[in-house]
């Protein structure tokens, strides 16, 4: 059985929460290091009851998107964003549908370093469970600058970095000739987290080649050429003559217990098809 990369990806993302967790401590431990005028420790039992509190609290995805939030709750939000034009609920969706709110945006959309985004969030049983910020059929020219201003924005807010792939111009170009040979999109991830929330950060590669000349030589089919020929080239004057090449962008916001436990899940599943392989070998 073939473990693709991809899967690989996963493992190494699995091992370093095991072997690498930041734990950020709460404000009740710095009173109790610092101790009362008498020069007492503070008491435990308060800095356990600030631990409950705070974990009582859900943390905030994104912007005031709160994990757990109904579908009425996140529209009230939702729509107060300066960007969104209009925002309402879909009519008889299931209550296991992740999308239960239409979002329309403004021309500029969510603007991030510079770069056009859509909120899509995301619910589990018609509780907030994610956040998505989505780019789609970008240039790509600038992806490597970018990835790493958006990584150290990240990484600024979400000071644990989980993982991070490296990428320089020759992957940007290895991404765009890998995507134009198996017609699929080639990504790229780093995630980043604090104690309550997991960002991941993934840039998707596509590369389109011109279409194939026709086999059969009859004019209606040399007609649909000629026009996807055309196409095609116009496409590739856009980006400054790169426009064959298009990268999208993903901000997925989850809380970190609902990531460890995903990428547990997964680790483990991985671990089984290995265990498999080396049954068969």
């Amino acid at each position: 059985m073939f473990i693709p990369a991809k899967s690989l990806q996963w493992i190494a993302v699995a091992g370093s929460i095991a072997a690498a967790v930041v734990v950020v401590p709460p404000a009740s431990y710095a009173r109790e290091q610092q101790g009362d005028e008498s020069g007492v420790a503070g008491n435990s039992s308060v800095r356990i009851v600030d631990e409950q509190i705070e974990s009582a609290v859900p943390p905030m995805l994104w912007q005031d998107l709160r994990v757990g939030m109904s579908p009425e709750e996140a529209l009230a939000i939702i729509r107060d964003i300066p960007e969104v034009s209009s925002a309402r609920q879909y009519r008889r969706r299931a209550d296991d549908d992740p999308s239960q709110l239409r979002i329309s945006l403004r021309s500029e959309k969510i603007q991030i370093a510079g770069m056009p985004f859509e909120i899509e969030p995301r619910f589990a049983k018609r509780r907030l469970d994610q956040v998505w910020l989505v780019s789609t059929a970008q240039c790509s020219n600038n992806a490597v600058a970018l990835l790493e201003e958006l990584s150290a924005g990240l990484a600024t807010k979400y000071p644990e970095a989980i993982f991070e792939e490296e990428f320089s111009r020759v992957d940007l170009s290895r991404a765009h000739r890998n995507s134009r040979s198996s017609g699929q999109s080639v990504r790229f991830s780093r995630i980043y987290s604090s104690r309550d929330v997991a960002v991941v950060l993934t840039f998707s590669f596509s590369s389109e080649s011109p279409p194939p000349y026709p086999g059969s030589r009859n004019r209606f089919a040399l007609s649909l050429y000629q026009i996807a020929r055309s196409n095609y080239r116009q496409r590739s004057q856009d980006c400054d003559g790169t426009g064959h090449n298009r990268m999208g962008i993903a901000l997925q916001y989850m809380t970190r217990s609902s990531f460890d436990a995903r990428a547990a899940k997964l680790a483990e599943e991985i671990e089984g098809e290995r265990a498999e392989l080396i049954d068969q070998l």
